[in-house]
């Protein structure tokens, strides 16, 4: 680009030199004239003709030049001259793109990365941990502990879907499912402390597809900050339901809640382009919701784009909901049967 503006430059000069050169033959063929008062005249004109082609040379030429020259420092150094980029200039928008690009990939290499933790960790012969479950359930069938083979059982199929079906899709039929094993495991852990109810605005919506582990963890994020600490009368809901642009999944509890600094605290989380993992043991130290719910929002973002993920409302004291907002059936990847 430099080098460039350098030639640019150096054909202006001769342009320059030339424009001299011209006024300098003129001089000498029409010395003469200068005795005279038409010749005089006829100078003064070629002067004043030869200043404004210069002036507007210079105005077309050195404008979009050092506008060139100004845009490429700026580019080089967005960040000392962003002030200058504002208004929605094109440069403005174009640094903004690569900005987010780099911050996508970035995000995705850190998910890849985290994925490859995961994998790595559940090396552990899965069949292993379904034998041993369902071992544990035979025994305590023969020794009629219904409870415990009931409890080991949901842990089995808990573990099965979420390890054998890593990056996959399910229906909604699949993640409600997973939840009630989830659900059935809670329910030994806190006996009679909180209830579930479960809506579908429709039974076709049963079959349609989204990403695995999107409702689960969603459900344990308000239960074990929502409802754990509630003294009774717990109560936590999943409603499904689908508008012309929208399916929606409202998953409401009626418990602790958050307040006002705990949400700004989520919102900057879920606003971001990829997670702060550093800050992870400090945010559940403080209360804070975890990484469950910027991890189902940041999914859904990188499966269907920014239009969609999660919104949450919250009022301490009285409850949370939290909406899962994906494409309508007919335009999500995987949404038809």
């Amino acid at each position: 680009m430099m080098s460039k503006l350098q030639t640019n430059r150096s054909y202006f000069y001769l342009l320059l030199a030339d424009r001299i050169f011209v006024v300098l033959l003129f001089l000498f063929l029409f010395f003469g004239l200068l005795r005279t008062r038409t010749g005089i005249f006829v100078v003064v004109l070629f002067f004043l003709y030869q200043a404004v082609m210069l002036a507007v040379f210079c105005i077309r030429f050195l404008g979009p030049l050092r506008e060139i020259e100004k845009i490429s420092e700026m580019i080089a150094q967005p960040e000392r001259h962003m002030a200058d980029l504002e208004g929605g200039r094109p440069i403005h928008r174009l640094i903004q793109y690569v900005k987010q690009s780099v911050e996508n990939e970035y995000t995705s290499q850190m998910l890849a990365s985290q994925a490859e933790i995961h994998a790595l960790q559940s090396q552990i012969n899965p069949h292993f941990l379904y034998n041993t479950l369902d071992t544990i359930r035979s025994m305590a069938i023969i020794r009629d502990s219904e409870d415990i083979a009931q409890m080991a059982e949901s842990l089995s199929m808990l573990f099965r879907y979420s390890i054998s079906r890593p990056g996959e899709m399910a229906t909604l039929k699949d993640e409600l499912d997973n939840v009630k094993n989830y659900l059935v495991i809670q329910g030994y852990r806190f006996p009679g402390k909180f209830k579930y109810q479960q809506r579908i605005e429709d039974e076709e919506l049963l079959q349609y597809k989204l990403p695995v582990l999107t409702i689960q963890p969603v459900i344990e994020n308000a239960i074990h900050h929502g409802l754990e600490t509630k003294v009774g009368g717990g109560q936590v809901s999943v409603y499904a339901y689908s508008t012309q642009e929208r399916f929606i999944i409202r998953i409401a509890d009626n418990g602790m809640g958050m307040t006002e600094q705990q949400m700004d605290s989520l919102r900057e989380r879920l606003s971001k382009g990829r997670f702060i993992y550093e800050q992870d043991r400090d945010l559940k130290k403080r209360g804070n919701t975890g990484i469950a719910l910027p991890n189902v929002n940041q999914r859904i973002k990188f499966y269907y784009g920014d239009d969609y993920g999660i919104k949450v409302y919250s009022t301490a004291g009285i409850g949370t909901i939290v909406e899962i907002i994906l494409p309508a059936a007919a335009d999500s990847k995987g949404g038809e049967s």
